[in-house]
């Protein structure tokens, strides 16, 4: 676990982890370059929040056996690309990514679950939740909320193709 490392700046000593399953590197402000995760395929759960230099999140897509990503409150995260093909991600928590635009990247998540949109005041739609058949919340505390608020999403016709959400 790496809490308020403020300094650390690159994770290139994770290379060679090839056991690795859990990952903490909460309020890392100076942290951009997930590269080295690339050596670390059987992560399940990593959680980059509060990393405020984070802009995208390319290295995460090597990590095919994630279950849960937490990467709320990175303000200047701007693509979620690098998660297009982490088919067995569950929970996705990006409350409070102040710089998201869009979701793309996050549209064949099939396995996603929940994910917390709560705070992304750029987002401009939803557009990608259309095709996730699993996803069963959208929320913020609860599993069973949905909660899209502080957002930017001026509309939401996606919802309507989304009949598996359990609560409006």
């Amino acid at each position: 676990m790496f809490n308020g490392c403020l300094s650390l700046d690159n994770i290139n000593g994770l290379e060679g982890l090839t056991e690795i399953e859990e990952l903490e590197f909460r309020r890392c402000g100076l942290l951009k370059d997930l590269s080295a995760l690339a050596s670390c395929p059987n992560i399940k759960r990593v959680d980059l929040a509060e990393c405020s230099s984070l802009e995208t999140v390319d290295g995460l897509k090597y990590c095919k056996t994630l279950e849960v990503i937490d990467i709320g409150e990175c303000g200047s995260l701007k693509s979620l690309k690098g998660l297009s093909n982490l088919v067995n991600n569950k929970l996705l928590d990006l409350r409070n990514c102040k710089s998201l635009k869009t979701l793309e990247g996050i549209e064949n998540l099939q396995g996603l679950t929940w994910v917390s949109l709560e705070g992304c005041e750029s987002l401009e739609n939803i557009d990608e939740l259309s095709g996730l058949k699993n996803l069963s919340a959208i929320g913020s505390d609860s599993q069973y909320d949905l909660t899209i608020r502080r957002t930017g999403v001026n509309n939401i016709n996606a919802l309507s193709t989304m009949k598996q959400l359990e609560k409006l």
